[in-house]
């Protein structure tokens, strides 16, 4: 995975966490909705923010994970480099290569990812799984599969849809005037992590036909603040996120729009609509969100001196709602426009289009009950890799921006990430606390 996704993956965690920031009510509705009673939610919610911030805050590398690392990102556009490197993989089989790594928390409170030759799937809160397979289709051709576990904790993949019920019908009540007023005290340990890097700068909430509510809200990213506390951190995102244009949105089969994601540089916007306790579309009467849509990304950045992004970049995203299990797979088989240097986009056409040739590319994620009454969070990815000389330029960008992303800045990540996750839990700990109290 590149830096560069890491940053927006963290950043949309860090976001994720503003919009429950942003309706302490919605977020105390939540949170006694993930278990049968106000203890058992309690105590769900503690151990939920808990393995979060351990898995996606600070943690330590073995030292065959330390080495392997870098070279699996060096050769994520290269596989041969080190598809018959015996040190990189923990299992090798004809054209099969497999590396395990297991995560978890040791006993004085650090968090360590080893690799782990035929890891047991988590049990425990915060144990984590990461499998990647390397498999060679032909020559110079190769897919990339990997499959990520968490376990977060005895509660249920149905408690936490009703606690996301929850938050969506407590949204659809509230006025933006009260949020405003009351997330500072309610949240306080959230809202002033948060506030080191982000600033909530639009919140609206406003009643539309049909008995829904549009909610509106804008964000952005202050690299500024954080300069002193965390200098290479927020360096990496001036660098790669000021110069980022990107719009989401998901709309169905009929072309309606169910809700939109749109970032300029460091600011960001968010418009979706609820009913209910469920999304509803942007446009016409509410319905049920259906169980097949489409998200299309509009995505431009400049690395270096190169313009690089996609246009039109379309996933087919099935929902899977049963009470044991919740999440989406998304397929990408259609190739979108490209936004590349002209001697790139020429120079390698078939390369471009290998990822979306037969199954296409495939990105899934779901919360489902586990076998030993934990639940967990499953992300997986398939795609097809054609070797080029182009494709080894494009991911010598890459491996540039690896190398900013290493000085420093993926440390200081995971602390702020950390600290968001900590002040959340002591947030919501003490929201939880005081509805059992009661």
């Amino acid at each position: 995975m590149s830096p560069t996704r890491r940053t927006f993956q963290r950043v949309g965690r860090a976001v994720s966490a503003i919009l429950l920031v942003s309706s302490p009510l919605a977020c105390e509705q939540a949170a006694t909705h993930l278990g049968r009673t106000p203890a058992e939610a309690a105590a769900h919610a503690d151990t939920l923010l808990d393995a979060l911030g351990a898995r996606f805050g600070p943690r330590e590398l073995d030292a065959d994970v330390a080495k392997i690392r870098p070279r699996l990102v060096r050769s994520a556009f290269v596989p041969s480099r080190i598809f018959d490197d015996a040190a990189v993989w923990t299992k090798m089989d004809g054209d099969v290569r497999m590396l395990e790594l297991a995560g978890a928390q040791t006993s004085d409170g650090r968090y360590l990812i080893a690799t782990t030759p035929a890891a047991r799937a988590p049990v425990h809160a915060a144990d984590y799984r990461s499998t990647i397979l390397l498999r060679r289709i032909e020559h110079g051709v190769y897919e990339w599969r990997v499959h990520d576990a968490l376990a977060l904790g005895q509660l249920q993949a149905d408690d936490l849809s009703r606690a996301l019920t929850a938050l969506f019908s407590a949204a659809g009540e509230e006025q933006d005037a009260a949020v405003r007023a009351e997330y500072r005290t309610r949240l306080p340990r959230a809202t002033s992590t948060l506030g080191r890097l982000f600033s909530l700068d639009t919140l609206r909430l406003a009643p539309v036909d049909g008995g829904a509510t549009s909610v509106m809200l804008g964000i952005t990213v202050h690299p500024d603040r954080i300069e002193q506390e965390l200098p290479h951190f927020a360096h990496y995102l001036d660098k790669y996120l000021s110069p980022a244009q990107v719009q989401l949105t998901a709309y169905d089969d009929a072309g309606a729009a169910w809700w939109d994601v749109r970032g300029d540089g460091a600011h960001f916007t968010v418009h979706f609509r609820v009913r209910d306790g469920s999304l509803a579309p942007l446009s016409g009467p509410p319905r049920t969100i259906p169980a097949k849509l489409h998200v299309r990304t509009d995505a431009e950045t400049k690395l270096f001196i190169f313009h690089v992004g996609v246009h039109n970049l379309v996933a087919d995203v099935a929902l899977t709602r049963t009470p044991e299990d919740k999440g989406f797979v998304a397929t990408f088989q259609r190739e979108p426009e490209w936004v590349l240097p002209p001697f790139v986009a020429s120079m390698m056409r078939t390369a471009l289009q290998r990822p979306f040739a037969g199954k296409g590319a495939s990105l899934s994620f779901d919360v489902r009950d586990g076998d030993a009454g934990e639940v967990l969070a499953t992300r997986d990815y398939r795609i097809a890799i054609e070797e080029s000389q182009i494709t080894r330029w494009l991911g010598g960008l890459g491996n540039a921006a690896v190398s900013d992303f290493r000085k420093g800045a993926e440390e200081e990540a995971d602390r702020f990430t950390g600290a968001v996750f900590t002040a959340l839990q002591k947030d919501v700990n003490a929201m939880t606390l005081a509805a059992v109290a009661k």
